[in-house]
């Protein structure tokens, strides 16, 4: 929070005058009081920043300091007895393509909430920032860093602990942990493609042998270099190449010329076959023309080849000045295969060697005979690496272009997209699990996991396989514990499968019922075929045994007369009561349906009607086509399990069956609720268990004479009928008014009475209660009185009397009744 604010002394100015120097006094003195600056410091005030200082408040995230703000402040939270974090230890980086999977270990310590992971980087724990955190003991986590144009990134990563109060404990570590993405391969692919396709070797390996047909392979045996190629003619697939042209050449020079008019690109190395082909003239006969010939140069518009006569070169002579005639040309390209060895150096000058193979198929194939010679059968076709699909000409199935290898062991392989019929490994890291139809593993999230090595996961073991270190885990026992959990549609078993509790599907359902899908709810059923086609079906009425014409949608279900359903069973004890709650369109109950509860004993054997239940046409409270009741079990000690049985007596549709332990609304059939202490703005009581209240008003009275009890109110008739009020609160007054002011005293009595009849007549009449006051003759006093009774049957008439007396003469004409009033509160418990 920074240096308090240093507190002001005031003083009072000289100049104030008398008046204006005490005010002014008092309030320094206050000031200086409160500031702690004079008298005791217990009584100085308290300001913001002594109870943030205090640790009972904290200034809310976010908050400014500034003059123009208004402290926004919290409270703060309690310190907890907890333990300072240890550092955590073990920390991995292990990176994937888009995402560094980290973990660590942690020793268990009082008071832990959560772990901060930082990054940074470079290896600099100083500069390295918080990015993100796991709650619990939850000790792994997956950073999407995500590539740059394909190109792995790389980050160093720290870990520490946080408690509850807040407080961090130290790092993993001062040096980072090390993590890093791998290069897209396609990436590294085109890179190491361009290399490849430019190197002498492969220059060598691809250029034409200049020979049209070449009966045997080509070896080149030099010092660093080393090649086969073998050369077959194949006709170009092409389209748009010229298909006609006209011949021309130069005196003293074995080069042709043909011009064309395709637009299609001759590349150089293509073998022409020209047709049709008369003499140029001289040197350059039609024989010599009409024959292949491979093509030297070419433009978007001609192109060049040699004159041969076997293999030697034809000059042109000034004769051959023709064209050659109409001509026909097909071509051809060289299709060279071969294989070399070379050795040159890379850019920094060291040695290196390259073996390529040029062909479309490579194959490794065991040796003739290996298997009867070794006395071991062995695979006769271990590797294969075709570049381009094929078709097999026998069985007709497709080969896609790849590399194929029967067995494989790899140390480590960096796989962008794999797919596997089946992965057995020791350790599995993973980012994000994008679909998977099944997991099958004894548990998930047990134990802690050692890898003293990250590369070695042969090595990695599992302890405390019976502890729980995350907010969410699942033991080999079945047991699931998590920190919370939302479900849509719940089936909750014990352990004999009974149905505890159900609340339907995923998109409707009713919760503490005991029956399944008390709601009529479709849900949907995944099954999947030998075939392995999975097909998905909305089924309805799940749960329900129907009999008679009874039609199952979703949400509801249609019974015709007589027809019935019958629920899942359902645990019950004999003289346990059960709430029951039936919901339809239009229903009455007795008439309509009806509500049977069926027991059976522990084997889940019918107990032949001496186990069933069942709820009267008068047990049921209907309510905007809702019918409630509750049913009581026999008393029966073989009573185990029961079944609830709807029966339609009419044709009606039924939304909601409801059977439970406790009912869903409060029913006066069945139920009454005593509550000690509320309070309310509004309360509304059926059957009038309280009434609120009965009340009567009167208007003004006439001075009264002295010593006369007076009649001041009409009456206030109270009959309860058969809902008798347990007590009565009887509330009764009077506002006295004066015929002037003066000196002398008078007493004035109220008195509340009834009568059985509608009578106002003193005489005879019981009284309730009275009270009175003395006061002057200019002050009449104001006159209450109330009391609590027993409640009655019948009527009774409730009226109020005055009576004005003076103190030794008469009091004729003084006071008189302006307004009166009595209330009666009756409450039934």
């Amino acid at each position: 929070m920074g240096n308090k604010p240093k507190v002001a002394t005031m003083d009072v100015p000289s100049s104030f005058g008398n008046q204006e120097r005490r005010f002014a006094e008092s309030v320094k003195e206050n000031v200086d009081v409160l500031t702690g600056q004079r008298g005791e410091s217990i009584d100085r005030a308290i300001t913001f920043r002594d109870l943030i200082d205090a640790g009972v408040i904290k200034l809310k995230d976010g908050f400014f300091t500034g003059l123009d703000n208004v402290p926004s402040v919290e409270t703060a939270p309690p310190l907890l007895d907890v333990d300072i974090p240890p550092a955590p230890a073990n920390l991995t980086a292990t990176g994937a393509f888009r995402v560094i999977v980290l973990s660590w270990t942690q020793v268990k310590y009082k008071g832990h909430d959560r772990f901060e992971i930082f990054r940074n980087t470079s290896n600099s724990i100083s500069s390295a920032t918080f990015f993100s955190s796991t709650p619990g003991y939850t000790n792994i986590y997956a950073d999407d860093v995500g590539t740059t144009d394909g190109i792995g990134k790389t980050y160093y990563y720290w870990v520490r602990a946080v408690n509850l109060n807040n407080v961090a404990g130290p790092f993993n570590a001062t040096s980072g942990v090390q993590g890093q993405t791998q290069t897209d391969v396609n990436i590294l692919l085109d890179t190491l493609e361009g290399e490849v396709l430019s190197s002498t070797l492969n220059t060598a390996l691809q250029s034409t042998i200049n020979k049209i047909d070449p009966t045997e392979a080509v070896v080149t045996n030099l010092k660093d270099m080393y090649t086969v190629k073998i050369q077959a003619t194949t006709a170009l697939n092409v389209s748009g190449l010229p298909t006609t042209g006209a011949l021309s050449a130069t005196a003293g020079s074995s080069t042709i010329t043909c011009t064309h008019g395709s637009t299609a690109t001759v590349a150089v190395g293509d073998i022409v076959q020209i047709a049709s082909a008369s003499s140029l003239g001289g040197a350059i006969t039609a024989s010599i023309l009409n024959d292949k010939h491979i093509v030297t140069t070419r433009t978007n518009t001609t192109f060049t080849f040699t004159a041969e006569n076997g293999t030697a070169a034809v000059l042109a002579t000034s004769s051959d000045a023709g064209n050659g005639g109409s001509i026909s040309l097909s071509f051809f390209a060289p299709y060279i295969s071969g294989f070399g060895l070379s050795n040159t150096l890379d850019l920094s000058g060291n040695p290196t060697s390259a073996f390529i193979v040029n062909a479309d198929k490579f194959a490794v194939v065991s040796p003739t005979n290996s298997s009867r010679i070794t006395g071991t059968e062995v695979s006769k076709m271990p590797f294969y690496v075709t570049s381009s699909p094929s078709t097999d000409s026998t069985t007709g199935i497709s080969i896609p272009a790849g590399v194929y290898i029967r067995d494989a062991f790899i140390a480590k392989a960096n796989i962008l997209n794999l797919l596997a019929g089946n992965v057995a490994a020791d350790a599995i890291r993973s980012g994000v699990v994008a679909s998977a139809t099944s997991i099958l593993t004894p548990s998930i999230n047990m134990g802690s996991l050692n890898a003293p090595n990250a590369d070695q996961p042969w090595n990695w073991s599992v302890s405390n396989s019976s502890t729980r270190y995350t907010n969410f885990s699942v033991s080999t026992s079945g047991e699931m514990h998590a920190n919370y959990g939302r479900l849509r549609g719940m089936d909750i078993r014990a352990a004999d499968d009974t149905v505890l509790l159900r609340s339907g599907g995923a998109q409707q359902g009713t919760g503490g019922s005991l029956i399944n899908n008390g709601d009529f709810v479709g849900e949907l059923v995944v099954s999947t075929a030998a075939d392995g086609t999975v097909s998905q079906t909305m089924t309805y009425g799940i749960g329900w045994t129907a009999t008679g014409s009874a039609t199952f949608a979703n949400g509801q279900v249609t019974l015709g007369a007589s027809a019935h359903i019958d629920s899942e069973m359902f645990p019950v004890s004999g003289g346990e009561t059960l709430y029951v709650e039936v919901y339809g369109s239009g229903i009455t109950a007795g008439t309509d349906f009806s509500v049977l509860i069926i027991g059976y004993d522990s084997s889940k054997t019918w107990l032949s009607g001496a186990g069933n239940a069942t709820a009267s046409a008068s047990s049921y409270s209907v309510d905007s086509n809702v019918a409630s009741a509750a049913i009581t079990m026999p008393v029966n000690t073989s009573l185990a399990y029961g079944k609830l049985r709807l029966t339609s007596t009419a044709s009606k549709i039924y939304y909601n069956v409801y059977v439970g332990k406790s009912p869903r609304r409060i029913a006066p059939e069945y139920a009454s609720t005593y509550i000690r202490n509320a309070t309310v703005d509004t309360l509304q009581i059926a059957g009038e268990a309280a009434t609120i209240p009965l009340s009567l008003a009167s208007g003004q009275y006439g001075y009264q004479d002295n010593t006369t009890e007076v009649v001041i109110s009409t009456t206030l008739g109270a009959n309860f009928g058969t809902n008798i009020p347990t007590k009565v609160v009887c509330l009764a007054g009077i506002k006295i008014g004066s015929s002037g002011t003066g000196s002398d005293f008078a007493s004035a009595i109220i008195t509340l009475r009834y009568n059985t009849s509608d009578s106002t007549a003193i005489s005879g009449s019981t009284i309730v209660q009275q009270i009175g006051q003395h006061g002057r003759k200019g002050a009449p006093p104001y006159l209450f009185t109330h009391d609590t009774i027993s409640g009655w049957s019948g009527a009774r008439y409730f009226f109020l009397t005055l009576t004005v007396t003076g103190d030794g003469q008469t009091a004729t004409g003084w006071w008189r009744s302006d307004a009166s009033n009595i209330t009666l509160f009756g409450s039934r418990r």
